[in-house]
């Protein structure tokens, strides 16, 4: 794929899945229920990211997911395990942004964290009218803005 090998690519998406769910809980009705296959089809593709984040690891990353789209790439079962506080996922994205910083630089690192707090976004406005616009294209609910500010706080991101 590019920098990272498939176990590794695997391990750098789940924090992007994981802002994923905790965009739709935050959309959602408190008893809805998403699993893998939900947060992937509602997030669909980090090919727009590339159009402002433009370093390898987004690259990378944005073909990762791809390939968990069109079921190349998958996770075992208990793989992906989804937390509901949005505090354990930036330590998670924390920790992964560390092997980017290991393998590629800390710049990578840094739009890594970029690409997690996009793929919350875009989350949280795939369902609305006129569907994502581009950061900050779409007006927020107080739960999903308070969820993305938490993330964004927690990966040092303004």
């Amino acid at each position: 794929m590019g920098l990272f090998p498939s176990d590794e690519l695997k391990n750098l998406l789940i924090p992007i899945l994981g802002a994923g769910y905790l965009m739709l809980r935050a959309s959602n009705a408190p008893d809805a229920k998403f699993g893998e296959k939900e947060v992937i089809a509602a997030i669909d593709s980090l090919d727009e990211a590339k159009e402002f984040l433009t370093s390898q690891t987004v690259r990378d990353l944005a073909d990762g997911f791809k390939s968990l789209v069109s079921g190349r790439l998958k996770y075992d079962a208990g793989e992906v395990e989804f937390v509901e506080e949005p505090g354990r996922l930036v330590q998670n994205v924390q920790w992964q942004s560390r092997v980017v910083d290991a393998i590629a630089s800390s710049a990578e690192a840094k739009q890594y964290r970029h690409l997690v707090a996009f793929a919350a976004e875009k989350t949280a406005c795939g369902s609305k009218e006129g569907g994502y616009k581009g950061p900050g294209g779409q007006t927020l609910t107080e739960a999903e803005n308070t969820v993305l500010t938490q993330l964004k706080s927690g990966m040092a991101i303004k």
